[in-house]
């Protein structure tokens, strides 16, 4: 924008970049350190010395479709700060292609479904998503009124935003809860309020988004527990295709059955997807999570069995 505009103030920036002016700050001073020789020209704002040329960045076709496709598939993220900025993007890409490789991506990009929205509109809350992410940047605090569904209660907190994560389909927020006094996740579309302040924070140099999720099964942590399941023949080969979860071990017995061996931290999720699967696959260890599956599998037995001499919901 600098070599292209000869000249724009901070404020400038911040609107053209949807920032706030300490990041255009922070970035000019990256920029310098990066030997950008930006300077600052009373009345005309920040320039860059004619001397310097920055050469256009070469895209292949293969890079600028994945390119294109990433930023297609966050613009399906509505309300979060990722869409408008995804859509700008695509724009600035397609006009830096030479012609043959841009209409060639063109097409390509329509020809592949690449889906990643999410189940939640972010759009009630897309000034508490945007003013997040800026204070993740910056490192400051932030006061949230957050919404415990579990509880059914609005609890105010400060807390340090560590980092963003996308699981299931949901955007959480990973943050130092100085009212816990512990790392805790927060589902972003249950933040109801958000008032900035001044406190800056550090993220401790141990810590890690991969780690504090460890053997999750998707999002709910807890203790971690070795799961062995045996699934039967006839789904054998569906069971071996995939990669469940990364801590998997998969053992083929002789009439083709498949053990696997899991270690998660947390079994609620680890049922559904159990049950997902029916009659073909028994729960071996460990015995707490095979009564539960039990249990919830009875559940939804009676359920439906009530269910069968009325008309559907008509027992709701």
């Amino acid at each position: 924008m600098l070599e292209a505009d000869g000249g724009l103030k901070a404020k400038e920036l911040a609107e053209k970049c949807e920032v706030s002016e300490r990041q255009i700050y922070r970035d000019i001073k990256a920029l310098k350190a990066a030997k950008v020789p930006i300077y600052f020209a009373k009345e005309e704002g920040y320039k860059i010395m004619p001397v310097f040329f920055l050469p256009p960045l070469r895209f292949s076709l293969v890079e600028a479709l994945a390119i294109l496709l990433g930023c297609e598939a966050f613009s399906k993220h509505k309300g979060t700060p990722y869409h408008r900025a995804s859509e700008t993007a695509v724009s600035k890409i397609i006009a830096s292609l030479p012609s043959n490789i841009k209409n060639t991506a063109c097409k390509s990009v329509k020809s592949v479904l690449y889906d990643t929205a999410p189940i939640v509109d972010y759009t009630a809350c897309q000034k508490i998503f945007a003013n997040l992410e800026e204070a993740r940047r910056s490192k400051r605090s932030v006061e949230i009124n957050y919404y415990t569904m579990e509880r059914h209660e609005l609890t105010k907190r400060l807390i340090n935003p560590y980092g963003l994560i996308y699981r299931v389909s949901t955007w959480y927020l990973v943050a130092y809860c100085h009212w816990r006094k512990e790392i805790l996740m927060f589902r972003i579309d249950r933040i109801k309020e958000l008032k900035e302040t001044s406190k800056n924070f550090e993220i401790p140099s141990s810590f890690s988004l991969e780690e504090y999720m460890g053997d999750a099964w998707q999002v709910v942590r807890g203790k971690s527990q070795f799961v062995r399941l045996r699934f039967s023949s006839s789904i054998a080969e569906r069971i071996l295709e995939n990669k469940w979860h990364r801590s998997q071990i998969l053992e083929v017995l002789k009439d083709g059955s498949v053990i696997m061996t899991i270690q998660v931290g947390g079994l609620s999720e680890v049922i559904s997807w159990i049950l997902g699967f029916g009659k073909e696959v028994e729960v071996l260890e460990p015995k707490e999570l095979r009564e539960m599956v039990a249990e919830t599998a009875k559940a939804i037995l009676e359920v439906n069995r009530f269910s069968l001499n009325k008309n559907p919901g008509q027992n709701l």
